[in-house]
C-alpha cells in the first residue's frame, strides 16, 4: 500500500479551516456560545449575549453595562470504521495480485478536546461617539481531535505487521484554534445597530498515521508468498496565524421579529512545522524537515430571524441558513527541504460548498429560568474521494438542549449537543471502503457577571 497525499493534507487544510468550520459544514466543533449550542447554532437573528462576537457582532448592542463571561466547551468524537483496506501491490509474483484485501474493524480512543473562553464587554465611554459598545474576547475556536490504536487498525492481518520504533504505527490527529477578537458595535436608529470584530488566530496542528506495503518474497513465483506487511508512519505538527474580521447588522423589523444577517471574511494562514516519515523501508524514510504552505479558507456568511412570544408569551424561536464558499479550497501547495514520498507537495481537494440550516427555541419558565432546545443540518463539503477516517468528516444532524439561570447580576448557561453522524459507506476505494461512522457529543456552560 502507498502513502496517499491528499489524505494527510485533507487533515491539515482543517486547521486553518476552523473558524469557519466551527458554525458551517464539514468538520463541526464546538460552538461559541452556550445559549447558541443549545439553540442548534440559530443565533445570527438573537445574539444577544457574549457569543455575539462570533455569530453577529451587532448584538453587543443588547449587553447593559460591563459583563464578565468564562465559558468552557468539551467535544468528545464516538468514531467507527468496519470495511476493508485494500493494499495496491505493484510487483506480486507473476502479476497474480492487483492488491490484497483485509478486513478492517477499529473504533476511536476517548478524548477529551476542553475548549476555554473569556469575554469582557463594556460602554464605549470616551469613544461613544463613534461606537456606543466595545469588547475584547479570547475563545477557543477549535479544539478536537481523534486518536485510533494501531492494533484495531491492522484488522484481521493474517501476518504480524513489521513494527516501527518497535509498535505499529497510530492514527492521531489533534487540532486547536485559539482567537483573540476585539468587537465594536453602534446602533444607527432605534431598530437598526451594526457591529465588527476583528479576528486574529493561532492554530496548532500534530498528525500521525500509518500506512503499510505488501511486501512479496522476489525470489519465488508463487502467489502465496506474501511476506509482510511493512509500516511507515507520517508525522508532522504545525503552527500559523492568521486574520480576518466578520460583519454584522441586526434590524428590528417589528417589536417581536429581528433579523441579522452575519459575513465572514476570507482569511490566509501561514502555516510552519516539522514532518517527518519513519519506516523500516528505506525508500519511505524521511528524517524531519520543515515545512510551509499559505492556504486561504472561504467566505461565510448567514442570515438568521429572532421572533419573540412564538406560541406562548417568553418564547422565542430563531432559525438561521449559512453558506459556506468550499468551492474556493481547491489545493494545498507545500513547500519542503526533500521531497516526500508519493510527492505530497500538491493536493487536490475538491470540496464543494454547503448550505446550513438550524433552528432554536428559548422558552421562559420563569424570570430566572430558561430551557432551550435546538436542531441543526450539517453537511460535509468533503466527496467520496478526499475522505479520510483519521479525521472524520461525515454529514451530522445535530440536537441540542440547555439551561438557563439568570439573577441580577450574574448568569448561568449549561448546555448539550449531540451531533449524529450519518453512516458513510464507501467503496472502489484504496482503503476506506466499508462504513464509517462518526457521533461527537459536546456539553458546555458558561458563567456571565455584569457589574
Amino acid at each position: 500500500m502507498r502513502l496517499n497525499g491528499r489524505i494527510p493534507l485533507t487533515c491539515l487544510a482543517l486547521v486553518v479551516l476552523a473558524p469557519v468550520l466551527a458554525c458551517a459544514g464539514g468538520f463541526y466543533v464546538p460552538s461559541v456560545g452556550t445559549a447558541a449550542s443549545s439553540m442548534g447554532g440559530a443565533y445570527i437573528g438573537l445574539a444577544n449575549d457574549y457569543s455575539a462576537v462570533h455569530w453577529n457582532p451587532a448584538g453587543i448592542m443588547s449587553i447593559q453595562g460591563t459583563e464578565v463571561t468564562v465559558s468552557l466547551h468539551d467535544a468528545v468524537l464516538l468514531g467507527s470504521r468496519d470495511g476493508a483496506a485494500y493494499f495496491p501491490v505493484e510487483d506480486s509474483p507473476g502479476g497474480v495480485y492487483d492488491n490484497v484485501e483485509r478486513r478492517v474493524a477499529a473504533t476511536t480512543a476517548t478524548q477529551q478536546n476542553l475548549a476555554p473562553g473569556f469575554f469582557l464587554y463594556a460602554d464605549a465611554g470616551p469613544l461613544r461617539g463613534l461606537v456606543s459598545k466595545i469588547g475584547l474576547c479570547g475563545y477557543t475556536i477549535a479544539e478536537y481531535g481523534t486518536e485510533w490504536d494501531g492494533d484495531d487498525v491492522a484488522g484481521d492481518f493474517e501476518q504480524r505487521p513489521v513494527k516501527v520504533n518497535g509498535e505499529l504505527p497510530d492514527y492521531k490527529s489533534s487540532i486547536r484554534g485559539y482567537v483573540l477578537s476585539p468587537v465594536i458595535a453602534r446602533s444607527f436608529s432605534d431598530r437598526v445597530s451594526v457591529g465588527v470584530s476583528g479576528h486574529f488566530l493561532y492554530g496548532s496542528f500534530e498528525h500521525i498515521r500509518g500506512n503499510w506495503e505488501a511486501v512479496y518474497d522476489s525470489t519465488s513465483t508463487s502467489p502465496d508468498t506474501l511476506v509482510d506487511f511493512y509500516p511507515y508512519e507520517f508525522s508532522e505538527d504545525l503552527t500559523g496565524t492568521g486574520y480576518g474580521a466578520t460583519v454584522g447588522v441586526l434590524y428590528e423589523a417589528t417589536d417581536l421579529l429581528t433579523v441579522g444577517l452575519t459575513a465572514r471574511t476570507p482569511m490566509t494562514v501561514t502555516f510552519e512545522g516539522d514532518v517527518e516519515v519513519t519506516s523500516v523501508l528505506e525508500e519511505y524514510r524521511r528524517a524531519s524537515q520543515s515545512e510551509s504552505f499559505d492556504l486561504t479558507f472561504p467566505m461565510w456568511a448567514g442570515l438568521g430571524i429572532a421572533y419573540d412570544d412564538f406560541l406562548f408569551d417568553g418564547t422565542v424561536l430563531t432559525a438561521d441558513v449559512q453558506w459556506t464558499q468550499w468551492s474556493e479550497v481547491d489545493e494545498i501547495v507545500r513547500s519542503v527541504d526533500t521531497e516526500l514520498p508519493d510527492d505530497f507537495g500538491t493536493t487536490t481537494l475538491q470540496w464543494e460548498d454547503t448550505v446550513e440550516f438550524g433552528v432554536g427555541l428559548d422558552y421562559r419558565l420563569s424570570r430566572s429560568t430558561s430551557v432551550r432546545l435546538g436542531y441543526r443540518s450539517i453537511p460535509t463539503p468533503v466527496p467520496d474521494d478526499t475522505f479520510d477516517f483519521v479525521m472524520p468528516m461525515s454529514a451530522k444532524s445535530a440536537f441540542t438542549l440547555g439551561v438557563g439561570y439568570r439573577s441580577d447580576v450574574w448568569r448561568l448557561d449549561v448546555g448539550l449537543e449531540y451531533q449524529s453522524g450519518e453512516k458513510r459507506r464507501l467503496t472502489g476505494t484504496d482503503y476506506m471502503d466499508g462504513k464509517h461512522l462518526d457521533d461527537v457529543m459536546i456539553p458546555s456552560l458558561s458563567f456571565t457577571y455584569g457589574f
